[in-house]
């Protein structure tokens, strides 16, 4: 009972540093991150049948994302991405970039590492085939977010290919 109630007062007490906690203890911010891991992959298939049933009832919604989509697109082009050079990469590509599993040919998408919504180009070097299931968690997050929430065995990884890309540390990403 006492030990109880000193975990409830703990608690109630270090509500306030939580923020200050989670920056300054990898413990706990990992423990934290593989809580949400968790609930993401529990709750996957209701997300996508709420995503899908959006999509199908709101079609202006998603033609309007798909304009701004190819507008950011033809800004940020810089001639190195065509259908055919895609096309080579999916064929080439066995394993997702970020989580190293095998994909199948209907699997494989692309995505722009530094994501067009947050000014990536669109080039050979930003564009990384994945699964589908990457590609729909990491969305327009930015690569140090998405880092940040990739299961830990992958992290190193993803890093090196970002800095293998763009020839410097992930931390110099503003």
């Amino acid at each position: 009972m006492a030990d109880a109630i000193r975990a409830r007062w703990a608690t109630e007490w270090l509500k306030p540093f939580r923020a200050t906690l989670y920056q300054m203890d990898p413990l706990l911010r990992e423990e934290k991150k593989a809580g949400s891991r968790a609930k993401y992959w529990a709750q996957l298939e209701r997300s996508r049948l709420k995503t899908a049933n959006y999509k199908r009832t709101h079609p202006e919604l998603a033609s309007l994302h798909q304009t701004r989509r190819n507008r950011r697109i033809a800004v940020a082009a810089d001639g190195t991405l065509t259908p055919d050079v895609i096309a080579a990469l999916k064929q080439r590509t066995v394993h997702c970039a970020y989580c190293d599993s095998a994909m199948f040919p209907a699997d494989k998408v692309t995505d722009h590492m530094i994501p067009l919504s947050r000014g990536g180009e669109h080039s050979v070097r930003n564009l990384v085939i994945c699964c589908r299931l990457c590609n729909g968690r990491k969305a327009s997050l930015s690569y140090e977010e998405w880092i940040e929430r990739i299961d830990p065995e992958h992290r190193a990884k993803a890093v090196a290919l970002y800095e293998q890309r763009y020839q410097m540390p992930l931390e110099a990403i503003a």
